[in-house]
Parts: structure tokens; C-alpha cells; sequence
């Protein structure tokens, strides 16, 4: 049986948001370049944190629903 921290820290891939990264967001971007240092993998409960600075930088970039 799994255990609920064994579920959050599940390997999550990243490569499609670090594609939309490279392609999408301007050179020089500092959410750009914080996306792009990060590992193909993350765990699950560390995305989750991070994706919500990742959604506060996007909005100070003019992204979507600023």
C-alpha cells in the first residue's frame, strides 16, 4: 500500500513547461530562466509549490488574466 507522502513526492515531468518556457517567454525573462535551471523531474510537492511563484512572476510578466 502507498503511503500519501510517498504520492506527494511522486517524479513529475516538466519538459512540456520548459518547452512553453523556451518558446513563449521573452529572453532575458527571469521566470524564463528559473523554469529553464530547473531538473526534467520534479516531486510532486515541490512543483506544487513552485508553480504558484511561477503563476505570480507570469502575472507580473502581463501573462493571462493579469
Amino acid at each position: 500500500m502507498e503511503t500519501q507522502t510517498t504520492k506527494q513526492d511522486r517524479a513529475v515531468p516538466i519538459r512540456k513547461l520548459k518547452s512553453f518556457a523556451h518558446d513563449r517567454l521573452p529572453i532575458g525573462s527571469s521566470l524564463r530562466d528559473l523554469i529553464l535551471s530547473e531538473a526534467d523531474e520534479l516531486p510532486s510537492s515541490e512543483l506544487a509549490v513552485k508553480i504558484s511563484v511561477y503563476l505570480k512572476l507570469l502575472k507580473k510578466l502581463g501573462g493571462p488574466d493579469s
